[in-house]
């Protein structure tokens, strides 16, 4: 019992942040062998992140685009233990928002960044070189 509970988990590790399930990474039977999936289980509604330089070295642009008026948002960096390691609440009057970083201090890796507000959430990912 404890071999098969072991290789569900394995199977497909899922992360949680702040309560609501971001991405499931999907392993191969062999878990030598790198990860064979990726999928985004929140429905974005039209709404998209994008960054840019990414990768980058902790200095980047994030352009939130909304279908409607972004109002109160909450932006979250994660590291790839799940630790918050950045957050602040954006506003904006618009469906767009544009903010420059400067995070240098973060070490080289993978991040996430998670947006948040009362009509959605949505990922993506940022790399630190």
């Amino acid at each position: 019992m404890k071999k098969l509970l072991l290789f569900f988990f394995l199977y497909s590790l899922t992360f949680t942040v702040c309560s609501q399930t971001v991405v499931t990474l999907t392993l191969p039977d062999n878990c030598n062998k790198n990860v064979t999936g990726v999928e985004n289980l929140i429905n974005n509604n039209g709404f998209e992140i994008t960054l840019s330089p990414n990768p980058n070295d902790g200095k980047f642009y994030l352009l939130v685009s909304a279908p409607q008026r972004i109002n109160k948002a909450k932006i979250c960096i994660l590291d790839i233990k799940g630790k918050i390691v950045f957050d602040e609440y954006i506003y904006s009057n618009s469906n767009k928002y544009v903010k420059y970083f400067n995070i240098e201090n973060l070490n080289k890796g993978i991040y996430v960044i998670f947006l948040q507000n009362t009509s959605y959430s949505i990922t993506k990912k940022l790399i630190i070189k």
